[in-house]
């Protein structure tokens, strides 16, 4: 599951813990330019999903070919624009949340054992 450090994750995660219904992975993607509180938040429930004997919070990065990581202010000041979001598009969020959750993902052998033994995408 996509834990964004908000409201609607958390409220998902805390059920999941009530029905003890385990997701496999939990994700988070770090943009390099959250909120003080949502990192604070982040690592709070990162701490009670593992006292609830639930997976630890994984954070993904953006990383370019050489594997540095990238940032979404890094990209808007090379770029000397604003977040996509500002001109109504999301190409952000596809771009420093979806692809590197996407990522991580097809590189996990179990995933991919999964997909191979006919399980859906």
């Amino acid at each position: 599951m996509s834990f964004g450090g908000g409201i609607d994750s958390t409220a998902m995660l805390i059920e999941m813990v009530k029905r003890n219904t385990k997701p496999d992975l939990i994700l988070f993607s770090d943009v390099g330019a959250e909120k003080p509180g949502t990192y604070k938040h982040t690592d709070f429930m990162n701490n009670w999903l593992i006292a609830n004997n639930f997976p630890q919070i994984t954070k993904v990065f953006r990383v370019d070919k050489n594997g540095n990581r990238l940032t979404l202010e890094q990209d808007c000041l090379e770029k000397n624009c604003l977040p996509s979001i500002a001109y109504g598009y999301k190409k952000c969020s596809l771009k420093f949340k979806a692809q590197p959750q996407e990522k991580h993902v097809n590189n996990l052998q179990s995933a991919r054992d999964f997909w191979s033994g006919g399980g859906g995408r």
